[in-house]
């Protein structure tokens, strides 16, 4: 298991500062990778202490990537407030261009949980990201609850769902999946609900198999 160095930064956002955890796995395998991962909804407790968020970012760290958490606008001390989704694609994008001035990266492993996932997904569909987009994972993806049909994802990508989630309807995500013009890789567990609540090793195990194997 590789212990990360932690440095927390206040960077530039559209619209006002934002707070990021900046894990360095030492030593750094994958120097030239970096992880960023994106958190629930803002306005229902999500930020990137989210134990989900937790899981993904140890994981990745302990694939020798180094990674980012960050939060959105208006959680902690990011400043601004919630802008519905648009604003929170900004706030990525700011930290995906900080990522690319302020390391060695040249590559982008893109992950989010349930809201996290949607903005994820949507900065995965469009050509603004100025890292290349090496691999995507979306866990617990609320397509029942947002518009989807602007998600159009070209690159390779893992969604971990849970078959008890009463936030995310489970066979919404299923069907989604399966609609997709480019292969997606479903990873489903069926006891599992919307926060992983003893599944997280789950969540933890279908990335490595799916990135690190």
């Amino acid at each position: 298991m590789l212990s990360p160095t932690n440095q927390e930064f206040l960077i530039d956002g559209p619209d006002g500062q934002l707070q990021l955890i900046h894990s360095v796995v030492n030593p750094a395998a994958n120097s030239n990778a970096i992880a960023i991962i994106c958190h629930p909804h803002p306005l229902y407790g999500g930020s990137m202490s989210n134990k989900v968020v937790h899981i993904v970012n140890k994981t990745i760290n302990n694939a020798g990537i180094n990674s980012i958490r960050f939060n959105f606008r208006g959680v902690e001390k990011s400043q601004g407030s919630f802008a519905d989704g648009i604003g929170e694609v900004d706030d990525l994008l700011a930290v995906i261009n900080w990522a690319k001035n302020n390391t060695s990266c040249n590559k982008l492993y893109l992950a989010g949980f349930s809201f996290g996932s949607f903005i994820a997904a949507l900065v995965a569909s469009g050509q603004n990201s100025v890292l290349p987009i090496e691999q995507l994972l979306l866990v617990a993806p609320p397509v029942s609850m947002y518009d989807f049909k602007a998600v159009n994802i070209q690159v390779p990508c893992l969604v971990v769902q849970g078959g008890q989630d009463t936030v995310v309807d489970p066979q919404q995500v299923k069907n989604w999946v399966e609609s997709q013009p480019q292969a997606i890789t479903l990873e489903w567990n069926e006891q599992a609900e919307h926060f992983f609540h003893g599944q997280l090793n789950f969540v933890r195990d279908a990335i490595t198999k799916h990135w690190f194997s």
